[in-house]
C-alpha cells in the first residue's frame, strides 16, 4: 500500500487531449455554476409505499433527505391510496425511507447496494410488518418487577449470518405488571437481556441501572436462549431476574471542543465487548467536564471509544482503549479526541459527441456519488502483528467505515471522516451512459494505482488533489441466467464481467457484479465499452461474513478472473450499447460450479 500526504497544487496538461477534456470540463462546471438550482428543473419525487403483499399503507410517515447538503428533511404523509409526492426538489441525490407504526423496511433479496433517488423519479418502499417479543419479569418470589430495561439483541439476520456488531434496537421499560413489549422486530435471531442502564440515556432512576444484564432465560450470554422471530411473528419470552450489582467503567474524555455561546455538542463514549461485539454501555456526555461513567460492565474484556460531532458534520474521534474488568471498577481512563481525516477532489465529466448518451447532463455532477471504503490491506510481510498495529489506532465499528459524498455544481467533493487505514474510491455515475474512467491526482504519481491499491491515509490527515473522471458512452447488459428444466438458480450466485483485453487487466474499474433476481435476471450498467469475459459463479465471504467485492478485494478478483478465462465466453460492447436478452446458460449443475 502506498501512503500519501498530496496537496493540490493546481492542474497539469499533459497533451492536447487532456487540454481538451478539462476546458470541456471546465465549461459544463462554469455554466452549471452559473444555472439556478431552478433552472436545472426543481421536481419532487414521488411514489408509493406498500406491504410486501401489494396492499398500499396509509398515512405512513415518508422523509426525504438530500445526501451531502445539510438541513432539515422533507417529511410528508401518504394518502388513503398509499402514494405520496414531496415538494419540488433541487437537482441531487437523495434518500427516501418510509416508517409506519410496527412495520420495517423490507429489503428485497436483489438489495445490494443503497438506492439513491433523483427529482422526478418515482419510488416505490416495501415495509413489512414487524416481529414481536413480550413477556414478562419476575424475581425469584414471583413478584414482577417495575421499570426494569430490556432489550431485544439482534444476533444474526434473517438469512442466520452473524451480525458484525449485534445492537438493540428497541430498548423497553417493563410496565406496572412486570411486562415489557418489544415490537417493530426486522426479522432475525435475537437474545434478550435485561437490567443495566441503557445506551440511550433516557431510563429512569432505579435499583437495576447498575446491575449486570442478565439474558433470558436466567443466565448470562453464554446460555441466553436464542428466539427466530420472522415477518409479523409474536415471541412470548418470560425472565426470572436476580439482581447481581456490576462494576463501573469510568473517566474523562479529552481534546472535546467546548460550549461556545449558545453551541454545544454532546461527546459520546461506547463500550464494546472484545469477544461478542456487542456494546455494553455507553451514550452521551452533556456535562462541560465531559466526566463519564457506566454502570452494570460484568467481568470480560473490552473495547472503549469517544467521539463528538460538530456542526459541519465533522466528527472528533479517539483511538480505541482496552479496558480489562475482573473483579474490580476500572478509573482514570483518558480517552483523547482528535480531529479524523479527509480526502478534498473534484468530479470530472468527459462528454463525447460521437457517443452522446449520458443521462441527465445538467444534473450528472450534483447526482454522483463518491465514497471511501476502508479496506484492511493484504500486507502479508506486516504479517499478524501490522495488523493490530493498525487495528489499535482505530475502534471496531470504524474499521470497515465507508464515508460517502456527493459533489457541488462544479464538481468538487469532500470525503470526510476518515479513521486512519487504506481507503478504496467506489464510484457511483450519476445515470445510464456514463462510466468510471480513471480515478487519480491532477498531480500523476509513478507506479500509483487508486483503484486498485487506494489511498493509505493517517491519524486526522487531509489529502486533496483526487480526481475522478466520468466518460460518456457507457454500455449497459441486460439479460437472465437461464438453467436446464427441473434445476434451481442458488441465490448465491453472481454474474461477473471481467476485461479480456490484455491491456486492462489491471483496470480495476473494468470489473464488474450484478446480483441477480429470482428469476436469473440481471442487470449491469454503466460499462466501459471494450471486450469483457463474463461468468456466473457463486459469490464468497470473508472471515466476517460479508460478501467479496470484485473490484476490492485482490484475490478473490483474480480467481474470478482465470475462471472466466478458462470458460472463455467473451462479450463485446461498443460504445452507448444496450444490449438486452442476453442468455447466460448455466452448466448441468449449478452447485458444481467453482
Amino acid at each position: 500500500m502506498i501512503a500519501l500526504s498530496h496537496k493540490r497544487a493546481g492542474t497539469t496538461i499533459r497533451c492536447g487531449i487532456m487540454a481538451i477534456v478539462v476546458v470541456v470540463a471546465a465549461a459544463i462546471a462554469d455554466a452549471q455554476a452559473q444555472d439556478s438550482q431552478t433552472a436545472l428543473g426543481a421536481r419532487p419525487i414521488s411514489g408509493k409505499v406498500v406491504t410486501r403483499d401489494g396492499e398500499s399503507l396509509s398515512n405512513a410517515r415518508v422523509t426525504i433527505t438530500r445526501y451531502g447538503v445539510s438541513g432539515s428533511p422533507q417529511t410528508v404523509r401518504t394518502n388513503t391510496g398509499g402514494s405520496f409526492e414531496t415538494e419540488p426538489l433541487d437537482p441531487g441525490l437523495y434518500g427516501v425511507f418510509a416508517s409506519a407504526p410496527g412495520y420495517v423496511t423490507y429489503l428485497s433479496p436483489a438489495t445490494v447496494t443503497p438506492t439513491y433517488y433523483r427529482p422526478g423519479d418515482n419510488a416505490t418502499i416495501t415495509l413489512i410488518k414487524g416481529g414481536v417479543i413480550t413477556g414478562t419479569v419476575k424475581n425469584s418470589n414471583g413478584d414482577p418487577l417495575i421499570a426494569l430495561l430490556v432489550r431485544a439483541i439482534r444476533v444474526r439476520d434473517a438469512e442466520g449470518k452473524p451480525i458484525l456488531f449485534p445492537l438493540s434496537l428497541r430498548d423497553r421499560f417493563t410496565d406496572d405488571r412486570g411486562v415489557y413489549r418489544a415490537y417493530a422486530l426486522p426479522p432475525g435471531t435475537y437474545v434478550v437481556a435485561a437490567g443495566g442502564s441503557s445506551r440511550f440515556g433516557a431510563n429512569p432512576v432505579t435499583p437495576f441501572e447498575v446491575d449486570v444484564p442478565l439474558y433470558a432465560p436466567s443466565s448470562t450470554r453464554d446460555a441466553a436462549v436464542e428466539v427466530v422471530i420472522n415477518n409479523g411473528e409474536e415471541m412470548t419470552v418470560d425472565i426470572q431476574y436476580r439482581s447481581e450489582p456490576g462494576h463501573i467503567v469510568s473517566g474523562i474524555v479529552t481534546g472535546a471542543a467546548k460550549p461556545t455561546g449558545t453551541s454545544s455538542y454532546a461527546a459520546s463514549v461506547s463500550l464494546l465487548d472484545r469477544r461478542t461485539r456487542a456494546e455494553i454501555g455507553g451514550g452521551a456526555i452533556s456535562n462541560n467536564n465531559f466526566v463519564f461513567s457506566i454502570y452494570g460492565v460484568p467481568d470480560g474484556e473490552y473495547e472503549i471509544h469517544a467521539s463528538q460531532g460538530g456542526p459541519s458534520g465533522e466528527t472528533l474521534i479517539s483511538p480505541p482503549s482496552q479496558v480489562k474488568v475482573q473483579g474490580n471498577d476500572v478509573t482514570g481512563i483518558s480517552l483523547a479526541v482528535a480531529p479524523m481525516g479527509s480526502i478534498d477532489g473534484r468530479i470530472i465529466l468527459e462528454s463525447d459527441p460521437k457517443a452522446a448518451c449520458g443521462k441527465r447532463r445538467s444534473s450528472a455532477l450534483l447526482e454522483t456519488m463518491i465514497s471511501a471504503r476502508r479496506h484492511e490491506t493484504e500486507d502479508k510481510t506486516a504479517g499478524r502483528q501490522g495488523k493490530e498495529t493498525q487495528a489499535s489506532e482505530v475502534p471496531a465499528r470504524f474499521r470497515n467505515s465507508a464515508p460517502q459524498s456527493t459533489s457541488d455544481s462544479r464538481g468538487s467533493f469532500n470525503l470526510k471522516n476518515l479513521v486512519p487505514g487504506t481507503f478504496l474510491i467506489d464510484v457511483r455515475e450519476p445515470a445510464s451512459g456514463w462510466f468510471a474512467r480513471s480515478i487519480g491526482f491532477d498531480r500523476p504519481i509513478k507506479n500509483l494505482n487508486i483503484p486498485r491499491d487506494g489511498l493509505t491515509l493517517k491519524a486526522g490527515e487531509r489529502t486533496s488533489g483526487l480526481v475522478v473522471t466520468i466518460a460518456e458512452g457507457a454500455a449497459k447488459l441486460q439479460g437472465r441466467i437461464s438453467v436446464r428444466e427441473g434445476q434451481t438458480l442458488p441465490l448465491t450466485f453472481r454474474v461477473y464481467l471481467t476485461p479480456s483485453e490484455r491491456e486492462n487487466a489491471d483496470s480495476v474499474l473494468r470489473f464488474y457484479e450484478a446480483r441477480p433476481d429470482l428469476s436469473g435476471n440481471f442487470t449491469v450498467d454503466n460499462i466501459a465499452p471494450g471486450r469483457y469475459w463474463i461468468v456466473a459463479r457463486p459469490f464468497e465471504e470473508n472471515e466476517s461474513g460479508a460478501i467479496k467485492s470484485i473490484r476490492r478485494d485482490k484475490t478473490f478478483r483474480s480467481t474470478v478472473q482465470r475462471e472466466a478465462e478458462a470458460l472463455k465466453k467473451n462479450l463485446a460492447l461498443k460504445p452507448c450499447e444496450q444490449l438486452a436478452n442476453y442468455d447466460l446458460p448455466l452448466g448441468s449443475d449449478p452447485t458444481s460450479q467453482p
